[in-house]
């Protein structure tokens, strides 16, 4: 099996876009579970302790933010690159992920 020019060239578009779209999806989502009334108490307490709070719940968002770059990784390089070999498709989507988690980190670190 064998990656196609056409995936090969696709790839470092997408790690740059798997570091955006789970960012945004853990956002959304814990905007969402917020709407969950005991959530919505849980993370008012912690805006309310200050910095140790905003650590916790940019925590959350982080775990999120694995979460969903694993899916959407594992998903892509599934069932979007037309990839043949299992152990390639696994490759592709450990790369995937580990770079959409590199991206994200940089920037908050940069941010810092």
């Amino acid at each position: 099996g064998s990656i196609t020019r056409t995936a090969a060239t696709e790839i470092p578009n997408n790690i740059y876009l798997l570091s955006i779209t789970p960012y945004m999806t853990a956002s959304l989502t814990l905007a969402a579970l917020q709407l969950v009334p005991e959530i919505r108490r849980h993370i008012e307490l912690l805006r309310e302790e200050g910095r140790s709070g905003r650590e916790t719940i940019n925590g959350y968002q982080n775990a999120l933010f694995v979460c969903s770059a694993l899916i959407q990784s594992v998903s892509y390089a599934f069932y979007q690159l037309n990839i043949t070999d299992a152990h390639l498709k696994a490759q592709t989507a450990v790369t995937l992920m580990a770079g959409a988690v590199l991206c994200k980190f940089a920037v908050q670190n940069i941010d810092q």
